[in-house]
């Protein structure tokens, strides 16, 4: 009778053995099969709770600031939330549609014709600094943005 009771007791320690590998392989797989996203970094530490531009020279200006300081206009991808922020949804809606900005996995990026459509404009380095040292350091410049009660953290 004992070697029936020792038989027995091997054949339930094998399949309790045998069950916690079985467990633990769909466990392995899904480890692997995750993917991590790396968040890139940005410069940008603050964003206009009211008061950005939204036409002209001083918007092209704007936009070279954060394309700039997310380095968007050297290729990188970057956060959309973060871009919405600065930007504005609407904006960046709009050039997801015209096919300039392309959304993957939630960081937008540059498309071939966003480069060229971008690169195209000339904005005034001047003015572009004046819109990274806001978007950088949170102060007004006094000139287009007068009130520091217009910008916020991120």
């Amino acid at each position: 009778m004992t070697s029936a009771i020792a038989s027995q007791v091997q054949q339930t320690v094998k399949s309790q053995e045998t069950r916690k590998r079985a467990a633990a392989k769909p466990a392995a797989k899904k480890a692997t099969a995750t993917k991590t996203v790396r968040k890139p970094v940005s410069k940008i530490k603050h964003f206009l709770i009211t008061g950005r531009p939204v036409s002209g020279a001083n918007l092209q200006a704007f936009t070279a600031a954060w394309m700039s300081l997310t380095g968007m206009d050297k290729g990188k991808a970057v956060e959309k939330a973060l871009i919405e922020k600065v930007a504005g949804a609407t904006a960046i809606a709009y050039h997801v549609k015209t096919g300039r900005l392309q959304n993957k996995d939630g960081l937008l990026s540059l498309t071939d014709g966003g480069k060229l459509h971008f690169q195209a404009r000339q904005p005034e380095e001047e003015t572009v600094k004046a819109w990274q040292a806001i978007l950088t350091t949170g102060k007004p410049d006094g000139k287009m943005i007068k009130n520091a009660a217009m910008i916020a953290a991120i």
